[in-house]
């Protein structure tokens, strides 16, 4: 290969190294029980939100945890959707790379 042929290719390196770290994403996990009996509450929705702007929602599996994938690093608002109510229950997060694990959540 030539001189020229490789500055190209260590020039585009750089820039993917740079794109990638300027989109780096995490992910959020934990699990949810039902407070009464401490089961999963599986079926229930979990977003994240930060300037009214929620994510995508997950559900909370038959494990009773939830993924929440794709995640900009900052300060969130956790909200699990509790059937039957009107507003979410809601928890102060801090997403951080590569995971964010938050502790287990009794809900109603």
């Amino acid at each position: 290969m030539n001189r020229l042929r490789w500055k190209r290719m260590a020039a585009w390196a750089v820039l993917l190294a740079i794109a990638t770290a300027a989109h780096a994403a995490a992910t959020v996990r934990g699990k949810v029980v039902r407070d009464k009996d401490k089961s999963p509450a599986a079926g229930y929705r979990v977003t994240v939100m930060k300037d009214n702007v929620r994510t995508t929602p997950a559900r909370v599996g038959q494990d009773g945890m939830y993924y929440i994938y794709n995640v900009s690093p900052g300060p969130y608002q956790l909200e699990i959707w509790v059937p039957n109510t009107a507003a979410p229950v809601i928890y102060n997060i801090q997403v951080v790379e590569p995971y964010t694990d938050v502790p287990q959540i009794a809900v109603p």
